[in-house]
């Protein structure tokens, strides 16, 4: 059992701790300077290979909490994924986006790649627009028809747009497309 807790970690793993603490807890900072030394409750020292082993184990717990997250496997991240559906696909437009479709019904799940250019701002704009977007397909995800790779490109206009007007904006052009139901 793990629990995250403010900047540190309050660990229960009985494979580890069952020697180094009476009741097995132990308390192990996360945010630490380079080469400080560990210590447990009682002062002893334990190595940093299971200090870097319960950071893994801590990432994994808090997969868990965010399984509704697109995971990898359902975004298209490759440049050859990406021109397949530019050469093969169909475009739909607006002010704001355009998507490019490109239909695959033998899979049960549809793809979404994002395209996000450097004239649109900084890198802390950039990846607000692709979250933004990433969460509109996320609640759209069952109103969509499955079976679909989506490229979405934004343009110069969502840089002022808030999340609303995105979604708006996006239901538009998926609707002219004639995929969401």
């Amino acid at each position: 059992m793990l629990i995250i807790w403010g900047n540190s970690t309050l660990v229960r793993h009985s494979l580890f701790f069952k020697n180094l603490d009476i009741d097995g807890f132990l308390k192990i900072p996360l945010k630490r300077k380079r080469g400080r030394r560990l210590l447990n409750k009682k002062g002893l020292l334990f190595s940093y290979v299971i200090y870097n082993e319960l950071k893994r184990l801590a990432k994994r717990q808090l997969s868990v909490y965010r399984s509704d997250k697109m995971n990898k496997l359902r975004r298209l991240q490759k440049n050859v994924d990406f021109q397949y559906v530019f050469k093969n696909g169909q475009s739909f437009a607006n002010r704001q986006f355009v998507v490019y479709l490109f239909s695959q019904p033998e899979r049960e799940f549809s793809r979404l790649g994002l395209s996000v250019s450097k004239k649109m701002g900084n890198a802390v704009m950039r990846n607000r627009i692709k979250r933004v977007i990433k969460e509109v397909f996320r609640h759209l995800e069952d109103k969509l028809d499955p079976g679909y790779d989506y490229i979405v490109i934004s343009r110069k206009p969502v840089a002022n747009m808030n999340y609303r007007e995105m979604e708006k904006s996006l239901k538009h052009v998926l609707r002219k497309a004639k995929v969401l139901k």
